[in-house]
């Protein structure tokens, strides 16, 4: 991943996680279709590491993001996740300005 599009898809993250806290590291292995964040949540003393499965999907509404297989540092929330993920379907809209050169890296 070329710096520009870690740059744009870490401010994007960034962006919707504002109110939580922050992301700290990103590593997407587009090879696989998986990608890793730590992040550093407000309250929390240590970070969260998420490690997910994804797949990006075109739909009527646009470019879809849907991750799959999701592990976090934290017990219960790797359960927690992987019971909701059991009976609901996540999906997350990639809004139509991100570059389309961000957007290939997670596809490749």
């Amino acid at each position: 991943m070329n710096v520009i599009s870690r740059y744009l898809l870490r401010a994007f993250i960034n962006h919707k996680i504002k109110r939580f806290g922050k992301m700290t590291s990103l590593n997407i292995d587009s090879q696989t279709k998986r990608i890793e964040i730590t992040a550093d949540l407000a309250g929390e003393k240590e970070p969260l590491t998420i490690r997910a499965s994804y797949s990006i999907e075109q739909t009527e509404e646009g470019l879809v993001l849907s991750p799959s297989n999701v592990e976090t540092s934290r017990e219960w929330m790797t359960e927690l996740a992987r019971e909701f993920l059991k009976t609901q379907a996540v999906r997350i809209p990639i809004p139509g300005g991100l570059p389309t050169a961000a957007v290939k890296i997670l596809r490749l």
